[in-house]
């Protein structure tokens, strides 16, 4: 699809003002810092991977780090603490480090000055503003981000509204949309480095229960939410295929989709059914594994490589239990699905440290670093090999559907309309003599 440039339309976000009714700040927007460069992430991912900006050479001062930390660090959200409010504290060494690889990052030329600028005061911004633990009210939100509040979903008095449901059929490789409605929470309860996360009611399906993701920048450009929407699909599917071999736990992912909020001049998120439990990530996209170090999640991610003819890998695996979500995709040629891609740097680094555990054995996956099976004290199999000789191969299609998504389509023509509009205010200005104004 084609890029729009700096004159194009803002996002649908930053119509909403955020969902509480207060401006959402584009100096806000959560960078995302790689759990390998300097410092962990501080927030849980809501759907944003590592950013192949921070993967170039770095000097001798910058360590790259893949097992001294735990994935799990991120932070989560937890069902079972309705009255936490999220905290995004840094001590001051962290703070500096996070800096000093934003200055290498742009002294080599991976950012510009603008983006150091806007990363380095987020960065700050954590600290003159911190989330503490107390009751309702106890904090003010900090630069117009609204107050994130830990609770379980609660929609009394929310008046239900209209809106537009775009879903993607993996099936018929189509996007269908449907006519919904629905009740936004006005408090998130949740964060991650680039999306806040809502409670939200479908009252079509007798009240159902699930999290709407927007996204903090308003300059998000919509096509991410359909590229996700899309990758998603294309890891269920896979999930399928794994759960054909019967592993000893099945995985599961959740189905997503693209809302299209009608009365709040169409802004979009993401949503997807709300899980109880405790939201737990397994791996990211750079190699690092959590120190729990499951054998179902690496599993999947290794069985993806192999079942893909090694032209795919499923990773960013987290969620409740073996029920996932916001994964991302390697692909060979490290374009398909965004930025997180990070092609055969992403399949090395995953290989590097994997494990092969007792499920690997399992599903007859070629070896890769093995642990000793009486250290294996994860998930194991009832039997040690299953019955079929092999997994059977099934090669990835290449190949997009989300630029024909037809909100999506709607959206970059209004772009163009807009664009074409400013140039002609623009000529009139710098001719002075006509009286359009």
């Amino acid at each position: 699809m084609e890029k729009a440039n700096s004159s194009r339309l803002r996002s649908s976000s930053a119509h909403l003002h955020s969902i509480s009714g207060q401006h959402t700040a584009e100096s806000m927007k959560m960078n995302t810092f790689p759990a390998d460069i300097g410092a962990p992430v501080e927030v849980q991912d809501a759907g944003e991977a590592v950013d192949p900006v921070m993967l170039a050479a770095l000097p001798v001062t910058v360590t790259l780090r893949t097992h001294q930390r735990s994935i799990d660090e991120t932070m989560v959200w937890n069902t079972e603490t309705p009255t936490e409010i999220t905290a995004t504290s840094d001590d001051g060494n962290s703070v500096v480090a996070r800096i000093a690889t934003l200055s290498v990052l742009r002294d080599q030329g991976f950012i510009d000055e603008d983006e150091f600028q806007r990363r380095k005061k987020a960065i700050i911004d954590e600290i003159t503003y911190p989330r503490r633990i107390g009751g309702p009210g106890a904090l003010q939100p900090a630069a117009g981000l609204p107050l994130i509040v830990a609770h379980p979903p609660n929609f009394h008095g929310l008046a239900p509204e209209d809106a537009i449901r775009h879903t993607f059929n993996y099936a018929t490789r189509q996007w269908e949309t449907s006519k919904v409605t629905i009740v936004l929470d006005e408090t998130p309860f949740a964060k991650g480095s680039l999306r806040l996360v809502y409670h939200l009611q479908d009252v079509t399906q007798a009240g159902a229960s699930y999290v709407a993701k927007l996204a903090i920048d308003p300059d998000e450009d919509p096509e991410t939410y359909f590229r996700d929407i899309e990758l998603q699909a294309h890891c269920a599917h896979y999930a399928e295929m794994y759960n054909e071999y019967k592993p000893p736990k099945r995985v599961e992912f959740i189905q997503a989709w693209v809302l299209e909020l009608k009365q709040r001049n169409g802004a979009l998120c993401a949503v997807e059914r709300y899980i109880p439990g405790e939201y737990r990530k397994h791996n990211n996209n750079f190699g690092s594994v959590s120190d729990e170090e499951r054998n179902t999640p690496q599993a999947f991610s290794h069985f993806t490589y192999e079942v893909s003819h090694h032209e795919l890998l499923a990773v960013d695996i987290q969620g409740v239990g073996d029920r996932y979500t916001d994964p991302q995709i390697h692909t060979l040629n490290g374009h398909d699905f965004g930025k997180g891609n990070l092609g055969a740097l992403g399949f090395q680094k995953f290989l590097h440290s994997h494990r092969c555990n007792s499920i690997c054995t399992y599903l007859k996956l070629p070896p890769v670093n093995p642990k000793e099976r009486y250290k294996d004290y994860g998930t194991v199999p009832v039997q040690e090999l299953m019955n079929s000789d092999r997994i059977k191969e099934v090669r990835f299609e290449s190949k997009h559907y989300y630029e024909n998504a037809p909100m999506l389509q709607k959206y970059v023509a209004a772009c163009k309309e807009e664009e074409t509009k400013s140039d002609r205010r623009r000529a009139c200005h710098l001719c002075g003599l006509c009286t359009i104004q």
